[in-house]
């Protein structure tokens, strides 16, 4: 069980980092559903679970300023609850929209709160023409949210 844990937690990191990979659409309901199945041993209910999802969240897609809810989080635990308790994939739609939504406030509040702190020391390093410290703040900001918000979502995996 400690070991389909972590494996969980590496599909969402993985998940979270989808921008760094340059967008390769990793996040997507339709490829998280049928890692967490791979995890647990049942990759045909992360399939189905992965599919419902996708056609909840189709449009959804960050332009501009607006962010969509969180699909990760909601696919990920949505996926994994259904498997783990052999719900049904209707289950899986109830939990993962309203779970998603409040990850994607936990989300934005990283945004607020941790992101404005690496910019401003980024900006120092910045002016001494220090790029690597630039960059260093860039790859703290990215790894620092992924993995919060992957251990997030992770931690509610062990439900049984």
């Amino acid at each position: 069980m400690l070991v389909q844990a972590v494996l969980i937690f590496v599909v969402a990191f993985l998940g979270y980092l989808n921008s760094f990979f340059a967008s390769i659409m990793i996040s997507r309901p339709i490829i998280m559903g049928p890692l967490v199945g791979l995890v647990l041993g049942d990759l045909t209910t992360g399939i189905k679970v992965g599919a419902a999802l996708e056609l909840v969240w189709l449009g959804a897609m960050a332009i501009g300023a607006s962010n969509p809810p969180d699909m990760v989080s909601g696919s990920v635990i949505g996926t994994s609850y259904v498997i783990v308790t052999h719900s049904s994939v209707a289950t899986a739609i109830a939990l993962a929209v309203p779970i998603s939504m409040l990850m994607q406030m936990v989300w934005n509040l990283l945004m607020m709160l941790l992101i404005p702190l690496l910019a401003e020391k980024a900006d120092k390093y910045a002016t001494n023409e220090n790029y690597y410290g630039v960059g260093l703040m860039h790859y703290i900001a990215v790894f620092s949210q992924a993995g919060i918000l992957a251990f997030l979502t992770g931690e509610v995996y062990p439900i049984s």
